[in-house]
């Protein structure tokens, strides 16, 4: 770990920026900013976690960047039991890349299934469209299903490999081209009343 003083954001940035009573605290690997990806955030609130929270020897600093809106980083002071802990995260990460498999992976699972409600179905549905050259009722069947399991549930299945995100953003290039038109038809088939006459 560094310290603080000799600790920039970029090298476009200055070291040991402000805080001149934690120049000689040192900075956990574990910083993060507003483009953090789900394997950052976990690493960050799992450290700190760890650290036992914020406390006098353990402080998040956050600051505003030119380049990503603002940034928080940990720091520790090194006079303090929570060094130790700290030398113990920077030894698990140069390792292995996940502090917690299970807290990642469900941030992971749940930012998927936000994506996915916020506009990946509607990407799966408008690519199939495409893709099959289907028709206007069955463009408006399976627009009908956009919130329905079962269309995420096609989604995922066709995903043999069950990589049907990445980071937490739906896979929809990949299951689109795993599709076939047999496959959409008998998904419609199974999945829509007939119509009454």
């Amino acid at each position: 770990m560094q310290t603080y003083s000799e600790h920039a954001p970029t090298g476009f940035d200055s070291k040991g920026l402000n805080l001149p009573d934690q120049q000689h605290w040192l900075v956990l690997p574990c910083g993060r900013n507003r483009d953090s990806d789900h394997l950052t955030e976990s690493n960050f609130q799992t450290a700190l976690d760890m650290l036992g929270g914020e406390s006098d020897t353990v402080e998040v600093h956050a600051f505003n960047h030119w380049a990503c809106g603002w940034f928080e980083i940990i720091l520790i002071d090194p006079d303090s039991p929570a060094e130790a802990v700290a030398r113990d995260i920077e030894s698990s990460l140069s390792d292995y890349p996940v502090l917690d498999d299970e807290d990642y992976s469900k941030r992971e699972y749940d930012g998927y299934n936000e994506s996915w409600s916020s506009g990946g179905a509607r990407e799966f549905v408008n690519a199939l469209v495409r893709k099959f050259n289907l028709s206007d009722d069955q463009d408006d069947a399976l627009t009908d299903l956009e919130d329905s399991e079962a269309l995420q549930s096609f989604f995922e299945g066709l995903n043999e490999c069950g990589d049907y995100h990445d980071d937490g953003v739906p896979n929809v290039r990949r299951s689109v081209a795993a599709a076939t038109r047999d496959d959409v038809l008998t998904f419609l088939a199974d999945n829509t009343k007939p119509e009454q006459t």
